[in-house]
């Protein structure tokens, strides 16, 4: 009767675990622009990008590439939404200039959105 409590505890705390785990070993993603935006000082033009991320907390260091070469990189902060996201979505903003300004990466199924830093105008 104890192995079966302590197999099923060892269990059940697996399945807790299983998605932090996937999540922090998963710190890469794609995406795709169908308009040009900016991320930092660089302009993207339409296609399709990985976003690469490490760190804790508001220091997170975020890399955009493509065909493994870096184009940008910015600083970041992970931030707790209310609910998670349907999809993998790039949230971008109109500037002054009327540009697609990229602020954040949103996660299917996760409830944590990449925020980036904004450059000092």
């Amino acid at each position: 009767m104890n192995k079966i409590a302590l197999y099923s505890s060892l269990l059940a705390m697996f399945i807790f675990m299983l998605p932090y785990g996937a999540f922090a070993a998963s710190n890469h993603t794609s995406f795709s622009l169908t308009n040009p935006a900016t991320i930092g000082s660089t302009q993207l033009d339409p296609g399709r990008y990985e976003v690469k991320w490490n760190g804790t907390g508001n220091q997170i260091h975020v890399r955009i590439t493509q065909n493994g070469k870096t184009l940008a990189t910015a600083t970041g902060t992970m931030v707790k939404q209310q609910q998670a996201y349907p999809y993998n979505a790039v949230d971008t903003v109109k500037n002054s200039a009327n540009q697609n300004v990229i602020q954040g990466f949103q996660f299917a199924k996760q409830k944590t959105e990449l925020m980036v830093k904004r450059s000092p105008a």
